[in-house]
C-alpha cells in the first residue's frame, strides 16, 4: 500500500522529491510503515522524512518542521486518530501547499487532496459475515482472515484547484470517487 500511495501522489505531483510522513505517535506499526514507506521512496527517487504527532498542536508542529525541511508533498498513515484531526490535517496540507495523500475517504471529504486505500464498506460487511459466523458457534479459529479486495481512490478537485495542480486524466479516471 505504501508503495502505491507514493506512486500515486508522484503521478499527481510529479515534483515531488521529499514527502513528510505523518505517523501516528502511538501506532505499533509506524516503524513497520515508515521502513516500507522509505523503501517505496527509495525506488522512486523520493526521500520519505517521518513526522510524529497524536494531537491537533503536534501536527501544527510536525508541519511546520516539515515545511522548514524542504518537504514538497504529504503521505498520511491510516490512523483513528487522523482520522479525527482529519479536517485539520487537511487544512494545514491545503495551506502549506502540500499535495497530499490519506488513506481513509473521509480525509478528501474533509478537504484533502488524495485518498487511496481499501473500501471500507466491504470490509464492514466481511466483518460482519465473520461475527455473523462467530455467533452461531464457529469457532473465531475457522473463520478465514481474508485481505481486502476492493480499493478506493478519491479525488477532491477543489484541493487540486486550490493548489494549483492539473492531474493527469489517467489518474482521474482511475478514481471511485470525485468531490468536485
Amino acid at each position: 500500500m505504501n508503495r502505491k500511495r507514493l506512486e500515486i501522489l508522484k503521478e499527481v505531483a510529479p515534483r515531488t522529491s521529499h514527502v513528510a510522513l505523518l505517523l501516528d505517535a502511538t501506532s505499533l506499526l509506524r516503524a513497520t510503515v515508515l521502513d516500507e514507506t522509505r523503501a517505496a521512496g527509495q525506488t522512486l527517487g523520493v526521500e520519505v522524512s517521518p513526522y510524529e504527532a497524536r494531537t491537533t498542536d503536534e501536527c501544527i508542529a510536525a508541519f511546520r518542521a516539515a515545511m522548514a525541511a524542504g518537504a514538497n508533498a504529504l503521505l498520511v498513515q491510516p490512523s483513528p486518530i487522523f482520522l479525527r484531526l482529519r479536517t485539520e490535517i487537511a487544512d494545514l496540507a491545503r495551506t502549506s501547499q502540500l499535495p497530499s495523500l490519506f488513506a481513509d475517504s473521509e480525509l478528501a471529504e474533509a478537504g484533502g487532496l488524495l485518498t487511496y486505500g481499501p473500501n471500507a464498506m466491504e470490509a464492514y460487511h466481511r466483518s460482519a459475515s465473520n461475527v455473523d459466523r462467530i455467533l452461531k458457534g464457529a469457532k473465531s479459529a475457522d473463520v478465514p482472515v481474508t485481505q481486502p479486495t476492493e480499493f478506493e481512490l478519491v479525488i477532491n478537485l477543489k484541493t487540486a484547484q486550490a493548489l494549483g495542480l492539473s492531474l493527469p486524466q489517467s489518474t482521474v479516471s482511475q478514481a471511485t470517487h470525485i468531490i468536485q
